[in-house]
């Protein structure tokens, strides 16, 4: 489902290109998702701790710096005389101190020495002292859910290996932490994703902890699902190998869990599962998943509908059978309230799933104008931005492969498709030009198959001065933008001016059978 959509036969028997690039798909921004992630990657203190973490908050940046190298003075000191509560006592108070804000410690510590300390604490002559490493792991948690140089300096001084190992403890609860540690550093960067999943050991646990998650605990529960779901995700995506087979359990787990963290991961590691082929989606959509998601766009939780209307964008990207059964679950009426949302980036990926919904077979854009949401497409499309603008765009080009002689005629008179396309293309943007270009293309090629002696579109858009749009739009810039257009005009327009492409600056003519070009003088 990368790239350009497969080619597919609409109603009219035409071959009908989806007009889908990769970067259509939803992806929140950077510093969106970083948010979102940093709300999580810290480990939360229990409640009998949160007194303690309160009154370490209120403490000055020098204050805290002090007590942190005390405390690392004083756990050199109970290590080397080893007193396992003392040590316990110790490693809590330094996580209190650097779980107050979201600052690094890495740093102070590192004049210490003291994090090789603690990273040795999860060796194997440890394992006898289960409160030690999970206080331990506890730190390198936090460790690595603050700044990149963190997670590298850890990762320097062997604490992947370490981790790695710790997967086969017995104890849940430095289980649970060595996975949330590994999450922390799967979130960081691809690359360490990459690293970590080639461990056979490490994925045969997750995925049988997937399959098996309700009979976890809740925290465990909670952990597995973001660890999934961070695997699944970070660009260049892992391969389809790796982790199609969580699709299953991921969908099945959706259908069941109550908790809102849970679902919210789960929700996004499904849109990424479902964004390598049509058969993924097709999975997800055998498996139940089309009520669910429908469903979710519906709430009111943003986080829940972040996720949910990216697992939405990638299946309406599917194939025409498995878009019946969103349009069947009411897809068309939740993407409608949709496009009122108060904020402006959920607008715009409603406008993406209507745009794939638009570019499916006439009956579903039968559908489509059974409703009034292209009334909302357009009044869109004169308020908002460039981004959310090409969205709508889409949606209008994307409607044109696959309509009906009357469909479109429905388009013309009732929401003057063509004029607002040629409205927008002659902003002469790259990013508009290049699908408006292609749209007209479809509806042209339409015109060309009818049964009149001539091609009515292209009566139609001579009428509305539109070829004087495509004359000017031959002086872009853009080659493609400008090869496009010529063969526009060469194919259909017999009166259209046909310009070289150096023929802004050149004004040399010749007649040429009704039409006049341009050349380049050399």
């Amino acid at each position: 489902m990368e790239g350009p959509r497969s080619q597919q036969t609409g109603d009219s028997g035409l071959e009908v290109v989806k007009i889908k690039r990769e970067q259509f798909r939803v992806e929140i921004r950077k510093e969106k998702v970083r948010a979102m992630i940093d709300a999580k990657r810290k480990k939360p203190s229990s409640d009998d701790d949160k007194e303690k973490n309160s009154h370490y908050a209120n403490l000055k940046n020098e204050e805290k710096d002090t007590m942190v190298e005390e405390n690392a003075k004083r756990l050199r000191l109970v290590l080397k005389y080893w007193d396992e509560s003392q040590v316990v006592e110790v490693l809590r108070t330094i996580r209190f101190i650097i779980s107050a804000e979201e600052v690094s410690y890495i740093e102070p510590l590192r004049k210490t020495d003291l994090i090789s300390d603690i990273l040795d604490l999860l060796d194997e002559k440890y394992d006898k002292y289960p409160d030690v490493q999970q206080e331990a792991s506890w730190l390198v948690i936090n460790f690595a859910s603050v700044a990149s140089e963190d997670v590298v300096y850890l990762l320097e001084l062997g604490c992947l290996n370490r981790l790695r190992r710790l997967l086969r403890t017995k104890n849940e609860k430095v289980l649970e932490h060595v996975l949330w540690a590994l999450t922390n550093i799967i979130g960081e960067d691809s690359s360490y994703r990459d690293e970590i999943i080639t461990d056979k050991y490490f994925m045969k646990l997750v995925y049988n902890m997937i399959e098996n998650c309700e009979k976890l605990n809740l925290g465990l529960q909670k952990t597995i699902c973001w660890l999934v779901s961070n695997i699944c995700r970070g660009k260049p995506y892992p391969l389809r190998q790796d982790v199609y087979m969580f699709l299953p359990h991921v969908a099945r787990l959706l259908l069941i869990v109550k908790d809102k963290t849970q679902f919210v991961d789960l929700m996004y590691a499904l849109s990424y599962l479902i964004s390598y082929t049509d058969d993924d989606v097709h999975s997800a959509i055998v498996l139940g998943m089309g009520p669910v998601v429908v469903n979710a766009l519906n709430d009111t939780e943003l986080d829940i509908l972040m996720a949910t209307i990216r697992a939405a964008g990638n299946l309406s990207a599917g194939r025409h059978d498995d878009v019946d059964e969103l349009l069947a679950a009411g897809i068309l009426t939740s993407v409608n309230r949709l496009l009122d949302h108060s904020r402006g980036a959920i607008r715009k990926e409603a406008l993406w799933i209507l745009s794939n919904i638009c570019a499916g077979e006439s009956s579903q854009i039968q559908l489509v104008l059974n409703t009034s949401i292209l009334e909302k497409v357009n009044a869109l499309l004169d308020k908002e931005g460039p981004d959310t603008q090409k969205e709508g765009i889409l949606c209008l080009c994307n409607i044109l492969y696959a309509s009906t002689d009357e469909q479109i005629q429905h388009l013309i008179v009732k929401y003057n498709i063509i004029e607002r396309l040629f409205y927008f293309l002659d902003t002469k943007k790259d990013y508009f030009a290049a699908s408006i270009l292609e749209g007209l293309d479809a509806l042209l090629s339409k015109g060309e198959s009818g049964q009149h002696d001539y091609n009515p579109y292209v009566r139609y858009i001579e009428e509305i001065q539109g070829t004087r749009v495509l004359e000017d739009l031959q002086r872009h810039g853009d080659e493609e933008i400008y090869n496009q257009v010529y063969e526009l005009i060469d194919r259909y327009f017999e009166t259209c001016l046909l310009y070289t492409s150096d023929a802004a600056d050149d004004l040399l003519c010749v007649d040429l059978g009704g039409r006049r070009i341009i050349k380049k003088k050399k």
